[in-house]
């Protein structure tokens, strides 16, 4: 039995790991895609990158510790990891991508309640300093945060033995209260952007039917809205679902810590099935990015079409779809041209109504 854990335990951070990396560079893919987005407002593609940011931010965080524990396996640095200095950057890392990431979502929401109800003067906005103002305001919270964190748990282990071996240097393990606060409210708030966006998304479905055609500009800032509220909406409801899951197990973690009902082996189980659903996070991220946001769909059909065997592959399809069709729209088929032209020739004439002779 303690063989098989050893297995599972080295292979839950390996897999961590592969996934990130995945993760980080479809995240990058993603803003690539952002950026080229044309005819996205300059403030919903600022949140959304920010939002990736956050994202690729926590997981260069994750790869850094993971690192740093396969340096301790082979006896690189201090055995205790509260001593380990190395640590202190993906920790911050790791904080700053949490809280940003929060915050970004619910910038977000705010975005698109102001494009609703005032698309015509919104469409018309390059940019809004009240955007940037809130995305420097969740920066410069999140690196506070972030560092206040750091230096409160540094104060605790003034005094650590290099030796002594800790069992983990994750927030979770660290910090756990503060991680049921951010994971509680995450719930509470990813609930509540969700009743808004839904609201918004009916209430831009109402008045784009109330336009006129005569409208079309508003008409198409309205048609914008309920394409971005249903991507919105979707992510949202991956954001409740993983946020649940991480409550749940930080709730377990810390019952099993307080009552030490279970074993450490638990423990750490409880703290890599964390980690590897947040990674798992990362991965349908970009899935809805590249499949529910049509102008991220539309890049990413481009540029499959840009390599060679897929370019191949779509020509001999497209000359396979290609069919001829009759008047009427049925499909002819030419295995037997001369069969088929008299058929239908023969169609032609039943259809063509008789002459009223006098």
């Amino acid at each position: 039995m303690a063989s098989l854990w050893m297995v599972v335990s080295n292979t839950f951070p390996a897999l961590e790991s592969a996934i990130w990396i995945l993760d980080i560079l479809a995240i990058i893919y993603v803003v690539r895609c952002f950026v080229r987005a044309s005819l996205l407002h300059f403030n919903l593609k600022l949140v959304l990158i920010n939002c990736s940011t956050c994202l690729a931010l926590y997981g260069l965080g994750r790869l850094g510790m993971n690192l740093d524990s396969a340096l301790q396996f082979y006896g690189v640095g201090p055995a205790n990891l509260a001593c380990r200095n190395l640590l202190i950057i993906p920790k911050i890392l790791i904080i700053m991508g949490l809280l940003m990431g929060m915050m970004s979502v619910v910038i977000s929401t705010i975005e698109r309640t102001v494009a609703t109800f005032i698309p015509k003067k919104y469409e018309q906005m390059k940019k809004t300093k009240f955007e940037l103002v809130l995305l420097i305001i969740t920066w410069v919270t999140g690196i506070s945060v972030a560092l206040a964190v750091q230096l409160a748990s540094r104060k605790e282990v003034n005094h650590c033995d290099r030796a002594d071996p800790s069992d983990s240097a994750f927030i979770l393990h660290i910090h756990t209260e503060f991680m049921l606060g951010i994971f509680t409210t995450s719930v509470i708030a990813c609930c509540a952007n969700g009743l808004v966006l839904y609201a918004l998304y009916r209430h831009n479905k109402k008045m784009r039917s109330e336009l006129t055609l005569a409208e079309l500009n508003v008409r198409y800032q309205y048609t914008e809205n309920i394409i971005t509220t249903r991507f919105l909406l979707a992510l949202t409801a991956a954001n409740v679902t993983v946020a649940i899951v991480c409550l749940a197990l930080v709730v377990f973690y810390l019952i099993a810590r307080v009552t030490h009902l279970s074993p450490h082996v638990d423990l750490i189980f409880i703290e890599q099935s964390f980690n590897l659903v947040i990674a798992s996070y990362g991965f349908l991220f970009n899935i809805l990015c590249l499949r529910m946001y049509r102008p991220n769909r539309d890049q990413l059909l481009r540029d499959i079409n840009r390599i060679p065997y897929f370019r191949r592959k779509a020509k001999v399809e497209q000359m396979a779809s290609q069919q001829v069709k009759s008047v009427e729209g049925h499909v002819l088929s030419f295995k037997n041209e001369g069969s088929v032209y008299f058929s239908f020739l023969a169609q032609q004439w039943n259809a063509t109504p008789k002459l009223a002779w006098s």
